[in-house]
């Protein structure tokens, strides 16, 4: 129920349509975003026996990554070719799902950079940066919510 909440709970507020548009778009993004995945999983012995060694190593080698740039290349394509994936994966009919792509995708965006900020906090051990990026990350969603007015943010 977890992971089918949003679903869930927008099917109790809208209608059948509404639920099958976000869905779809949600999976597109999901599966899209489910690439780095195996990024951030290998990433963490790494980083963990670097930061044993000398945590400056540790902090390079998370400098040296090019996943923001990758996952902002990546993101952006999908919102280019947006109209293109959802000919090809579904049908013309589902069209109206293309605008709930931006919302999703910045929202994304965030989730997997901070996953990369989190290993900075890791490799370094800081608990001051930790508390600053939780109440950074939370002033964000503040943010984008009401620059949304609650459209589509999950």
């Amino acid at each position: 129920l977890y992971t089918t909440s949003n679903v869930v709970f927008l099917g109790l507020l809208t209608n059948n349509t509404v639920v099958g548009y976000y869905s779809g778009a949600k999976k597109i993004i999901d599966n899209i975003t489910a690439l780095f995945s195996p990024v951030s999983q290998a990433l963490y012995p790494h980083i963990s026996k670097l930061a044993n060694e000398s945590q400056d190593k540790a902090i390079l080698f998370l400098d040296m990554l090019p996943t923001p740039r990758l996952c902002e290349t990546v993101f952006l394509f999908v919102y280019l070719f947006r109209d293109v994936l959802i000919s090809f994966l579904f049908s013309d009919r589902f069209v109206m799902m293309r605008d709930l792509f931006i919302p999703q995708l910045i929202g994304d965006f965030f989730r997997v950079i901070s996953i990369i900020f989190a290993y900075h906090v890791i490799g370094r051990a800081n608990f001051k940066l930790y508390v600053f990026n939780e109440i950074f990350f939370n002033f964000l969603f503040c943010l984008l919510l009401s620059i949304f007015n609650g459209y589509n943010i999950s």
